[in-house]
């Protein structure tokens, strides 16, 4: 598993290391997303925490974690665009990894974990529910968000 991470606003530039409490915020599509960083912003405000949007990236078999099939710079722009949104100091951090369940290997024990998705069933939130019960399983706090919608970015 390979990690790189963004400050608000900034570029990204290598592993961040957790300096203070924070609200985990798994990237799922930008509209789910972003019903997530308004619930962790929410959550990080009374909690006086920051904020960290993680952006599992699956790396097929074929090809090593240091050779992502996705343009890291597109990835990049986008969570710099969530993070700079965010009304709370907030990091952005790709996880290069072969299932999206591996993100919780970059989080803290018993952290506080948001995760946003549409009301509708779609491919890619079955995903998310096998990540969420992985999170529940290891003892994380877990928070699913609906979008108001519903709709899928």
């Amino acid at each position: 598993m390979v990690t790189t991470s963004a400050t608000q606003g900034s570029a990204l530039n290598g592993a961040a290391t957790p300096a203070r409490l924070e609200v985990n915020a798994i990237y799922a599509d930008c509209r789910s997303t972003l019903s997530a960083v308004r619930q962790a912003a929410r959550l990080a405000s009374s909690l006086h925490a920051q904020i960290r949007i993680l952006l599992p990236s699956i790396v097929p078999y074929p090809l090593s974690l240091l050779e992502p099939p996705v343009c890291e710079a597109h990835q990049r722009r986008v969570l710099t665009t969530l993070a700079g949104g965010a009304p709370i100091e907030t990091v952005a951090q790709i996880v290069y990894c072969r299932d999206c369940t591996d993100v919780n290997r970059v989080t803290q024990p018993e952290s506080l974990v948001v995760i946003g998705g549409p009301r509708t069933r779609w491919w890619p939130f079955g995903r998310l529910r096998a990540l969420t019960r992985v999170l529940d399983r290891a003892g994380h706090h877990v928070v699913s968000v609906t979008n108001t919608d519903g709709r899928h970015a």
